[in-house]
């Protein structure tokens, strides 16, 4: 599409949380949408995801920009309780910001690191808007009067779950638009008072799909027909679970795996298998709605416990609540077959994935990030 002329066209500065793919991928799809409307858009992430930085359109710029080490951004808390109740739940969301010295002065040092770069960033781009993804050193910044602030998240999780807790949105959620890559019945659960005009500040999108997985290179076979699919992301211990699974699920089962630390197109292996095991992120539940796949989920931390509780409740899947080491390989032959031939569960993933399949999450992300622009500038 041709660039836009004059104060129509905007400077739009990406930061997504880069050592996480869900991140990446997700930040990506609305920044190509942009670029594609014909906007200038600039990308700051570091190397963990060259290749797929790799593939972007030329019209994105990728700025270099330090991160938090993966450890310590890749884990909302680990599970104390999986029962549900506000005393558990407030033991979970303690626990998850217990640190020691030692390593408060180690993230405090790369902090400053990511703050003086990405004040650098900033001031070389001098953007119309930033958009941040669990990446929120931005928001330290002095930033000019008009220079506006999007967050892209989910609000089913960590987000809901400190809402519930704490009776507040944490830092930095509590201020800029959110945009929600998810639909509302999913997202908002047991939304209690004290949130009078959320609605203002947050939009609800759909699924922001990256088209960019057919442009990277691959030598893979497609994927053989499964009964289970094992897939666990970059924010768990798919290390460990994978090859448990792999030698408990009872062998009358054809199982299939994303190897972990690899990465790829999920709709290549949830269009080929019956039932999908997983950690419960964000990203990896929404795509097996939208590809009507039932789901057991795994959870390794309270976000994903969080998601899991929502998912089981609304008839879409599983959520396993106890340490995957406890189970049986009979236990896990009955979590699979219940996923297989529960007729509710069938039709509640249809209907979800209908609607869904029916919101084009960047363009409508876009179109909001937009309309702020233009009506703050009426």
């Amino acid at each position: 599409m041709p660039a836009i002329a004059g104060s129509g066209r905007k400077r739009i500065l990406f930061f997504p949380l880069s050592n996480v793919l869900g991140h990446v991928t997700r930040t990506l799809a609305l920044a190509e949408e942009l670029d594609a409307q014909g906007h200038d858009v600039y990308v700051a992430m570091n190397r963990t995801y060259s290749y797929i930085a790799n593939v972007l359109p030329p019209g994105i710029r990728v700025l270099p920009a330090p991160e938090m080490w993966a450890a310590a951004t890749q884990s909302f808390g680990p599970i104390r309780h999986y029962r549900e109740g506000i005393t558990n739940d407030r033991a979970n969301l303690e626990s998850s910001g217990r640190l020691n010295e030692s390593e408060l002065r180690r993230r405090g040092r790369r902090l400053t690191q990511m703050v003086e770069r990405d004040a650098a960033i900033v001031e070389e781009v001098r953007p119309d808007a930033i958009v941040t993804d669990y990446h929120f050193t931005p928001s330290l910044l002095p930033l000019r009067p008009r220079t506006h602030v999007f967050h892209i998240s989910h609000i089913l999780g960590y987000p809901s779950f400190y809402r519930r807790v704490m009776g507040a949105d944490f830092f930095p959620l509590d201020s800029g638009h959110i945009l929600v890559p998810g639909l509302k019945d999913i997202e908002y659960w047991r939304r209690g008072a004290g949130h009078a005009g959320i609605d203002r500040r947050e939009s609800m999108c759909g699924v922001f799909r990256w088209r960019g997985w057919q442009r990277l290179p691959t030598n893979d076979d497609p994927p053989p027909r499964s009964d289970v699919f094992l897939f666990f992301g970059s924010t768990g211990n798919g290390k460990e679970i994978v090859p448990w699974l792999s030698r408990t699920i009872p062998g009358r089962y054809r199982v299939s795996c994303i190897a972990p630390g690899r990465t790829g197109d999920l709709e290549r292996f949830l269009s080929s298998t019956d039932v999908a095991f997983c950690h419960g992120g964000h990203g990896s539940v929404m795509e097996c709605i939208l590809h009507r796949t039932p789901m057991a989920i795994f959870p390794h931390n309270i976000e994903q416990l969080e998601i899991g509780r929502r998912i089981e409740k609304m008839g879409l899947g599983i959520l396993v609540k106890q340490p995957c080491g406890q189970l049986s390989g009979r236990d896990l032959g009955e979590i699979i077959e219940k996923l297989r031939t529960d007729a509710r569960m069938k039709a509640a993933l249809e209907k979800y994935s209908g609607l869904l399949r029916r919101r084009n999450g960047p363009k409508r992300a876009a179109s909001t990030v937009l309309r702020i622009l233009a009506d703050a500038r009426s």
